[in-house]
């Protein structure tokens, strides 16, 4: 299951860039927004797949213990907020979908 991704909420899924590139499975979830957290050497091959089928959150965040999540966090819940209030759901996927993604859900 390392390339797929897990619902951790009601209409929040969390995984690695892998699942954010499965059109298939996107459409399958209803997976309507999707959040990419990304250094910016990752900038290179995590950056929106269907910019026409889907919105966007991209947040440059390091894979650091001392990264401040904290400081990004408002920004992903309006996003959040806006497309759970409006029935969506929600991917939010890093390079490995073991670390940044998982914490940011958590929060």
């Amino acid at each position: 299951m390392r390339r797929e991704c897990q619902e951790v909420l009601t209409g929040i899924w969390v995984g690695p860039t892998d699942a954010g590139k499965n059109l298939e499975n996107l459409q399958r979830m209803g997976i309507t927004a999707i959040v990419i957290l990304r250094t910016a050497s990752e900038a290179l091959f995590l950056k929106p797949r269907f910019p026409d089928l889907f919105r966007y959150l991209i947040l440059d965040v390091s894979d650091r213990i001392d990264q401040p999540l904290i400081s990004i966090y408002p920004q992903l819940r309006r996003f959040i907020d806006e497309h759970k209030s409006a029935g969506g759901n929600i991917l939010i996927h890093d390079e490995g979908g073991m670390s940044r993604a998982p914490a940011m859900a958590a929060m």
